[in-house]
């Protein structure tokens, strides 16, 4: 199953105003990595179509590490 899936917990506290630093990065390319085996599901595909050019449909078998 190619779904994303985990636990974050984010805290933060503000603590001032700065001065401008500039435009922040972003990553523009990446990897997506099977970690489980199983079947794709719609679902998974829906979730993570937009973070990268997929390969696999609906049905297709994958395998944990899979990229």
């Amino acid at each position: 199953m190619l779904v994303l899936q985990g636990t974050a917990v984010l805290n933060t506290v503000f603590k001032e105003y700065g001065p401008w630093a500039g435009d922040i990065n972003t990553r523009e390319l990446g990897s997506l990595v099977g970690f489980e085996t199983g079947s794709v599901t719609g679902y998974a595909i829906e979730s993570v179509q937009q973070r990268g050019r997929l390969f696999v449909g609906p049905g297709d078998e994958i395998y944990v590490e899979q990229v």
